[in-house]
């Protein structure tokens, strides 16, 4: 064998060999383990007259993918405006951060600050956020992975990310009639 080919068959199979014992999957143990804590914290925190700041808000038709939600205006105020069906085509307007605080993504970023969807095609936190609310209402919803991306992620989002959703929801376009 010539010497340049020994060379280069040397390389190659270095290169291969050190792909071959490297381990490309992440352990999330211990960011799952954080995000399960933030979720606790969360549950179990009180104002300073003791009263729960967050409601626990569990689906019927999905009874693992509970949210936890805290409004930030007088819901009596907005008690007799309408609240979304799953089938609604509403106008939010929100930001979704992750436990750590970092911005994951805004309806602000887009050019008039609307997001405009329909419930039921958000994950199930988010879906189940917005049926829960009333025209006018601003929440922080605070979504489990097990409501969110779930043990695999989803683009930045790392698997077993607790979602934390500031929402307001602003319009709704088409109440639709259920299915």
């Amino acid at each position: 064998m010539k010497p340049q080919y020994a060379a280069a068959s040397l390389l190659t199979i270095l290169a291969l060999s050190g792909c071959l014992g490297k381990n490309d999957s992440t352990d999330y143990t211990e960011w799952r383990k954080t995000n399960e804590a933030y979720v606790t914290t969360v549950q179990d925190s009180v104002s300073p007259q003791g009263t729960p700041l967050y409601t626990k808000v569990t689906p019927d038709w999905a009874p693992t993918a509970w949210i936890m939600m805290k409004w930030h205006n007088d819901r009596a105020l907005t008690a007799s405006a309408l609240s979304p069906r799953d089938n609604s085509t509403v106008d939010v307007i929100y930001s979704l951060r992750n436990i750590n605080g970092t911005l994951i993504d805004s309806s602000w970023a887009r050019r008039d600050s609307i997001y405009r969807c329909r419930p039921c095609n958000n994950v199930v936190g988010f879906w189940r956020a917005l049926t829960e609310m009333h025209v006018g209402d601003h929440v922080t919803a605070v979504v489990p992975w097990t409501a969110g991306y779930g043990a695999f992620g989803s683009g930045s989002i790392s698997p077993y990310t607790t979602l934390v959703f500031d929402i307001r929801l602003k319009a709704i376009e088409g109440f639709e009639t259920p299915y």
